[in-house]
């Protein structure tokens, strides 16, 4: 007796192993190219390369109106800078202090490029201090930079009050000066909240206060949130000679990417203009 039409799909029979298929001999061929198409036009799901985030800054006037509403300074990104290729050792991890083989910070026309990574090398150009307890240390973790193979420095644990700077733990540069005068400090940062966005320099072991910072202290804005974002955090008076350039946590959970000291007025460069001046 001949099957009644249904809406039970393809007719099955009972094997052994479970049910199997019958198709029709009459069955249609599928076009799986042209309903990929078709599909994806309908849905506009078409793979497409994510335009760049654009490059913020929050320079000098940042911080002279409410930011609660104010729009950032920020300009197109057309493309990603040169992926750092880290070899790998025999237990295939990777090795990214191989990479680093900086052996000397040197001012050159009043501006100086650092990698905030360099302290991994822990040579007497770039090292890391632990906290006055020994119980923290500036660790690294993968950034946006470098075509998203950039490396960043975070204390591991968030949330770390330190009420003295010098007992926090530190990130350390030492870098020679060939022009004196003023340099702008430009960080490369990410503050995911206002837990998060306290911090000081130092210049030879000399704190810098927190009221010479353009913000006069914390770092967070919600338009700046969760994002990798150049920050001008103060000026500092620099010799003609060689100095320690320190950063000090006083809470925990901030990361930095990138620092740009300069002479100029000019902003720090985007990831791909970077990548050109310090490789």
């Amino acid at each position: 007796m001949p099957r009644k039409k249904n809406n039970l799909g393809l007719l099955c029979t009972l094997e052994k192993d479970g049910y199997d298929v019958i198709y029709p001999k009459d069955m249609p061929e599928i076009d799986m190219d042209k309903i990929q198409q078709e599909t994806e036009c309908f849905y506009q799901i078409v793979c497409k390369e994510i335009p760049l985030p654009n490059q913020v800054y929050a320079g000098k006037n940042f911080w002279k109106i409410d930011r609660l509403y104010a729009h950032n300074e920020e300009y197109p990104q057309k493309r990603r800078g040169k992926k750092r290729n880290y070899s790998f050792d025999e237990q295939t991890e990777k090795n990214v202090v191989k990479e680093i083989t900086k052996t000397d910070l040197r001012e050159s026309q009043g501006k100086l490029c650092i990698e905030a990574e360099y302290v991994l090398a822990e040579s007497n150009v770039a090292w890391r201090t632990f906290s006055k307890d020994g119980k923290q240390r500036w660790e690294h973790l993968q950034s946006e930079t470098a075509g998203r193979t950039g490396l960043a420095m975070q204390l591991e644990q968030a949330g770390v009050i330190y009420e003295k700077p010098e007992d926090a733990p530190g990130l350390n540069y030492r870098i020679t000066i060939q022009h004196e005068g003023v340099y702008h400090v430009w960080l490369l940062l990410y503050i995911p909240d206002d837990r998060s966005d306290l911090f000081v320099l130092s210049v030879d072991n000399v704190i810098q206060p927190l009221q010479e910072q353009f913000s006069k202290g914390g770092q967070f804005t919600y338009g700046t949130s969760h994002i990798y974002y150049w920050n001008l955090i103060s000026d500092i008076q620099l010799t003609s000679q060689e100095h320690v350039f320190s950063i000090f946590p006083i809470k925990s959970g901030f990361r930095v990417d990138r620092i740009y000291l300069t002479m100029g007025e000019e902003l720090p460069s985007n990831d791909y203009e970077w990548d050109k001046i310090i490789r």
